[in-house]
């Protein structure tokens, strides 16, 4: 049996369903956290899975192989583009919710070649 990976989901909005999908695949994977800005919402949601509360990149576990941002993007006014890259560059792998600019895109694989291809 392969290792399960740890992983977290960043926001708590529509990230719920991550959250419950993520709780679904427990055979595969570790859910052990949230990274949020630290609402209500998110504590309570953190609580309701049984999972840390982060709510900064930098305070995450060195351990955690995989995160999934949604939260909004650059492109629609949000900071779910630089909070994926600030986990990039740490070598954890991302999954983004879309709609992201192919430049951003661009700009994260990139970053990903550096740092989490390198790291695996």
């Amino acid at each position: 049996m392969s290792e399960r990976i740890k992983n977290i989901v960043a926001g708590t909005t529509f990230g719920q369903f991550y959250c419950e999908a993520m709780k679904g695949l427990s055979d595969a994977a570790d859910f052990c956290g949230i990274l949020a800005a630290g609402s209500q919402r998110s504590v309570d949601c953190a609580k309701r899975y049984g999972v840390k509360m982060y709510t900064s990149v930098d305070n995450l576990t060195d351990d955690i192989g995989l995160a999934c941002v949604v939260t909004r993007s650059g492109v629609l006014g949000g900071n779910g583009t630089e909070l994926a890259k600030a986990l990039l560059s740490r070598g954890i792998n991302v999954i983004q919710e879309q709609p992201v600019h192919f430049k951003d895109v661009e700009e994260c694989e990139k970053l990903a070649r550096k740092t989490v291809f390198t790291t695996m």
